[in-house]
C-alpha cells in the first residue's frame, strides 16, 4: 500500500492517490458521472479495508511468533527454593510477626512462593469433598411466619391492654337523666426482650480455609438452631417471653373430637370474644389424622367436607389455613387471631466467629456463636385458645 494508513484523516490522502485527484476536484468529478464516481469511491475503500486488514493478521502473526519464543516452561521452585524466595519477599512481614510473638500476638505469614501443584505426588494425596453436606434437618415452620413483626429499640415495651368493658352505649332520651356510661378497664402489660443464642463449638480452621461452601454450611446450622430455640421460647414460653401456650385461653367448649373441638373453638370460642381466627397450629400427627379420616363403617378414607388443601399444599380447616409443626405436642394445638400478637425485635441475628475460647488458637479451631433478642406482645388473650 503506498500511502500508510494511520487513522481516518489518512483516507482522503488515500483516495486522492487512487483517484488520481486531489480532493478540491472531488465534486467537479462527481457531478460529471455520479454513478462512475461513487463506485470508484466505494471500490477504492473495498481496496483499503482489505489492506488494513492485511496489515493487521500480519501483525498479529508476528506478535504469536513472538509470544511463542518468550512461552518456554519455567521449571518449579524446589521446597527449599520456595522457602527462601518467600522469605526474602516477605522479610518485613516476618520482622513483624518475630516482634508480635514475643509480645505474645498471634501474626500469620502467608509463604506466597509455594505452588502446591508443582509437588512430586501432591495428587496421590489429594482429597475431593462432596459438597451435599448430610445434614440434620429442622421444621420447616416458623412461628415467625403467622406472628406480624415489629421493632422495638429499648429494653421493654409497655402497652395497654383492655382488660374489661363495664357499661356501654345504649339508648337515652332526656328524662333518662345522665347518658349511658363506657368505662373500659385497661392494664399496662410490658414485652420484655430476651436473648435467644446458641454457640457451635470446636470448628476446624481447615473447614472455613479450604472448603467454602462449609461456611455457608455452618451459619445455615447457626440460623436453624436459632429459629429452633425461637420457636420453642416464643410456643413454651422462655424468662420474660410468656409463650403463645401460656398466653392463649383454655378451650371452654363441650366438644370431644379434635377437630370439632378446632371449629368450636374457630367459630364460636373466638368469635364469641369479637375475633376472627385466621390460623391453627398443631402437632403433625393430628394434622396427618384429619387428612386421612376414615369412616368408621366402610374403613373408607372421607375427608370431612369442611377440610381442603391449597394448591401450596396447606390444609385449610374451614377456609382457616392450619400449619403442623413438631414442637407442639401431640392433641395439642393454638388457634387464635394472629393480628393481635406480634413477636418484636430487639436486635437482628448475628454470626461471630472467634479464636480465643480455650486452646482453640493453639488446636486451630474456631468457636461460632449466632445470637438475636426478641419480646412476644399478646394484646388479646381472648383472640387465641389452646387445646392441652
Amino acid at each position: 500500500m503506498a500511502t500508510e494508513v494511520k487513522d481516518l484523516k489518512d483516507v482522503s490522502a488515500y483516495l486522492e492517490e487512487k483517484l488520481q485527484l486531489v480532493s478540491n476536484k472531488f465534486d467537479e468529478k462527481r457531478n460529471e458521472d455520479k454513478t462512475a464516481f461513487d463506485g470508484q469511491v466505494k471500490q477504492a475503500m473495498d481496496d483499503l479495508k482489505a489492506e488494513y486488514q492485511k496489515e493487521m493478521d500480519t501483525a498479529m502473526i508476528e506478535l504469536q511468533e513472538k509470544l511463542a519464543k518468550n512461552d518456554k516452561p519455567k521449571r518449579p521452585l524446589t521446597f527449599s527454593e520456595a522457602f527462601k524466595k518467600s522469605i526474602h519477599d516477605q522479610s518485613d512481614e516476618v520482622k513483624d510477626a518475630m516482634k508480635n510473638a514475643r509480645s505474645g500476638v498471634k501474626s500469620t505469614v502467608e509463604l506466597k512462593a509455594f505452588d502446591f501443584s508443582d509437588f512430586t505426588g501432591y495428587e496421590e494425596f489429594a482429597t475431593d469433598f462432596n459438597p451435599n453436606v448430610i445434614e440434620n434437618k429442622y421444621d420447616s415452620f416458623n412461628y415467625r411466619n403467622v406472628l406480624p413483626m415489629g421493632r422495638m429499640s429499648g429494653e421493654f415495651v409497655k402497652y395497654p391492654k383492655e382488660i374489661a368493658t363495664v357499661g356501654g352505649a345504649g339508648g337515652w332520651v332526656q328524662s333518662d337523666g345522665a347518658k349511658p356510661e363506657i368505662e373500659p378497664k385497661l392494664e399496662t402489660y410490658t414485652a420484655e426482650a430476651e436473648w435467644i443464642a446458641g454457640l457451635i463449638k470446636e470448628i476446624p480452621v481447615a473447614m472455613l480455609d479450604d472448603l467454602s461452601f462449609m461456611a455457608s454450611f455452618l451459619a445455615q446450622k447457626g440460623r436453624n438452631e436459632l429459629l429452633k430455640a425461637e420457636n420453642l421460647a416464643l410456643q413454651n414460653g422462655y424468662g420474660a417471653i410468656s409463650g403463645m401456650l401460656q398466653e392463649a385461653t383454655a378451650y371452654d367448649g363441650s366438644k370431644t373430637i379434635f377437630i370439632e373441638k378446632l371449629i368450636d373453638s374457630a367459630f364460636r370460642q373466638i368469635k364469641d370474644a369479637n375475633f376472627g381466627a385466621n390460623g391453627i397450629v398443631l402437632a403433625n400427627s393430628n394434622y396427618t389424622d384429619i387428612l386421612l379420616n376414615k369412616a368408621s363403617g366402610s374403613g373408607e378414607y372421607n375427608l370431612p367436607s369442611v377440610v381442603g388443601v391449597r394448591p401450596d399444599g396447606t390444609m385449610t380447616i374451614a377456609g382457616i389455613p392450619t400449619y403442623s409443626t413438631t414442637y407442639i405436642a401431640d392433641n395439642q394445638a393454638i388457634i387464635g387471631d394472629w393480628r393481635e400478637a406480634q413477636m418484636l425485635m430487639r436486635s437482628n441475628p448475628v454470626l461471630r466467629i472467634f479464636e480465643q475460647n480455650s486452646d482453640n488458637a493453639e488446636k486451630n479451631l474456631l468457636l461460632m456463636r449466632i445470637e438475636e433478642r426478641i419480646a412476644l406482645a399478646v394484646y388479646y388473650q381472648t383472640a387465641f385458645v389452646k387445646l392441652a
